[in-house]
């Protein structure tokens, strides 16, 4: 019977440290995220469409993932290689927000609202080997970062502009050192 109880303690004491332990490594980067099914639109996935206002005031939003959505439900979210990134839908607009894991915390990288004016079959109509030039001027909404980046990093950055679309897509083109279309790539905002 002293073993028993000896035992029982002994597993109460465990536990309790175990417990207090995770306790303390759960920040939120263990933060149980639920991810939305690659193979749905924005549109399938959020129910709240906010004005430009709002999509302004979500965007300059400071605080953690947990935060955020207490204050502004996630209702898209993706998994990328380093992250996640969140899509608040507005009227004419996306917002896209950045969240990386780099260093071991969910930080917050980037924040950009994108305006769109084309459907994805606009852009399927674009042909391989059109120029940067020709993209810009078809959608200067697009997000053209590369172009004001070259010459100032160690390297110079992929030449990609990314473009969305009024069905839900991210559009991404890639381009060669002429500045031509040599990919083009959609998937899911």
């Amino acid at each position: 019977m002293k073993n028993i109880k000896r035992a029982i303690s002994y597993f109460t004491f465990c536990l309790t440290v175990l417990l207090s332990i995770i306790l303390v490594s759960c920040g939120e980067k263990n933060m149980k995220i639920k991810l939305s099914p690659c193979e749905k639109s924005i549109f399938e996935l959020t129910s709240i469409v906010y004005s430009i206002d709002e999509l302004n005031n979500i965007s300059q939003f400071e605080g953690t993932m947990k935060r955020l959505n207490e204050k502004y439900p996630i209702e898209c979210v993706r998994e990328t290689n380093s992250g996640y990134t969140i899509t608040y839908r507005g009227e004419n607009s996306y917002l896209l927000i950045c969240y990386d894991d780099g260093n071991g915390n969910l930080e917050k990288v980037y924040s950009k609202i994108y305006s769109y004016s084309f459907d994805k079959s606009f852009y399927d109509k674009i042909d391989l080997g059109s120029s940067f030039d020709y993209i810009k001027s078809i959608d200067p909404n697009g997000d053209y970062d590369f172009i004001n980046m070259r010459g100032y990093l160690g390297s110079d950055p992929p030449l990609k502009s990314f473009h969305v679309t009024s069905d839900g897509f991210l559009v991404c083109f890639t381009y060669d050192s002429n500045l031509l279309v040599v990919e083009k790539t959609f998937s899911f905002i």
